[in-house]
């Protein structure tokens, strides 16, 4: 049964919520998460940066899993005028599903009318799935992971351009070794 989950703004991040099995990432087991509103889980403090970059970065969230972290505006405590989508997660023994359906986009030069739905998938072998169901609009989306430190990471490789299409899915081995 999927969960709903609610931001006090469009920037930030939920407590932290039990995973449901011990999650090993870049060398460190997590049995805890959060779900921030920009398209992110993490496994540490929240961080309401909205303006997204290249990894890996030390003033980015970490350790985190990007999965298509851009200045999103789901639906929060503040709604603005533009605000659309919901956030839903399901965890069992062999897998937690994080679900941003059809989340708009802060409205702001360009990215008007632009909305996206996509899944971050995480397994207890360390692998993770990053879903990308549709993309509706312009995007500017950091998709990857970074590590505690923000010194280690893996990025999709793309910034402003048209590498994302829809029913698309990314895979990310276990970094577990990796410190």
């Amino acid at each position: 049964e999927e969960t709903q989950v609610s931001f006090s703004n469009n920037d930030s991040g939920t407590e932290p919520i039990n995973i449901g099995f011990e999650f090993p990432f870049y060398g460190d087991i997590y049995s805890n998460f959060i779900i921030n509103a920009n398209g992110w889980i993490g496994f540490g403090e929240n961080n309401s940066e909205w303006y997204n970059g290249n990894l890996p970065s030390i003033d980015y969230p970490r350790p985190a899993i990007f999965g298509f972290w851009d200045d999103l505006n789901p639906v929060n405590d503040n709604c603005n005028a533009t605000c659309s989508g919901n956030v839903y997660y399901h965890s069992n023994a062999s897998r937690l599903v994080v679900s941003f359906d059809n989340i708009a986009h802060w409205s702001s030069e360009g990215f008007e009318n632009s909305f996206y739905d996509f899944q971050i998938v995480i397994y207890p072998s360390g692998d993770i799935d990053i879903n990308i169901n549709s993309i509706e609009g312009n995007y500017s989306a950091t998709v990857g992971m970074q590590n505690a430190s923000g010194t280690i990471a893996s990025q999709v490789d793309v910034y402003n351009g048209n590498y994302f299409n829809n029913n698309m899915s990314i895979e990310l081995k276990n970094v577990e070794t990796i410190s």
